[in-house]
């Protein structure tokens, strides 16, 4: 998978509250957010490739992981990156007890498949790249306790945040203290209008969309519809660089 370029002003942007209708329209057809996380996954391990500059064999990932369903991306992410060959580590934000059951599922193939979960951040500074999968667009409000740890020690450090950084308030843009500045911002499913922001360049990085294989007919069902009306953005390519 190879990404192509698509201008900022011929992507269609989308609301919080549009886009949770979007998946549960999906999830009624059959497309549940496994499914969803799943797509997403393959779509940042070729973000990785991509910033990493090639091979992701050998290359030392950490994958940051929240309670909610972004958290369940970001495990299978890590699972994906590490089926490519990188050196995976998962660091849990919240405990088990709090996590979605999307995270929890992923979780246990993540445990079974016996990759790295720490408890403590004692090897952070090795890591080449992290994955941010802490929170996303549905989260409101300043990070805290260990969510908010975990974003301050990953603030300055190469970052693929999935769906919106961490952080970052969904709707208003405001950034919290702390936010993480991604390195390349991957969206799951259509980009946060907030985004579309210039100013907010600094903390999205660059802007990645990927086909999740959403059919147009559900998206127009919530009223959602790419720019230009029936193009798909995906015609050229599965992954997207926006701007």
């Amino acid at each position: 998978m190879t990404s192509a370029r698509l201008s900022g002003e011929a992507c269609a942007w989308i609301d919080p509250d549009r886009r949770r209708a979007l998946f549960r329209h999906a999830a009624a057809a059959g497309i549940d957010f496994g499914r969803i996380a799943e797509g997403a996954a393959i779509a940042t391990c070729e973000v990785a490739r991509e910033r990493l500059g090639g091979s992701l064999g050998g290359r030392h990932i950490f994958v940051l992981v929240g309670p909610g369903r972004n958290g369940a991306v970001g495990l299978a992410a890590a699972r994906r990156l590490a089926g490519a060959g990188a050196d995976v580590a998962i660091l849990l934000g919240a405990p088990v007890t709090r996590i979605s059951a999307e995270t929890a599922a992923q979780l246990r193939i993540c445990e079974r498949a016996e990759l790295r979960i720490l408890s403590g951040h004692p090897e952070y500074t090795r890591a080449e790249l992290y994955v941010d999968a802490l929170l996303a667009g549905g989260s409101v409000g300043r990070p805290r306790d260990g969510l908010a740890k975990l974003i301050e020690l990953t603030a300055s450090r190469r970052t693929i945040a999935l769906d919106l950084p961490s952080g970052l308030d969904p709707v208003s843009g405001a950034a919290a203290s702390p936010v993480i500045s991604a390195e390349a911002t991957l969206a799951i499913g259509p980009p946060l209008r907030v985004l579309a922001d210039p100013r907010l360049d600094p903390i999205r990085g660059e802007l990645y969309i990927c086909d999740l294989g959403i059919p147009a007919t559900i998206a127009a069902a919530v009223g959602y519809e790419p720019a230009p009306p029936g193009v798909s953005p995906f015609a050229a390519a599965a992954l997207i660089r926006v701007g």
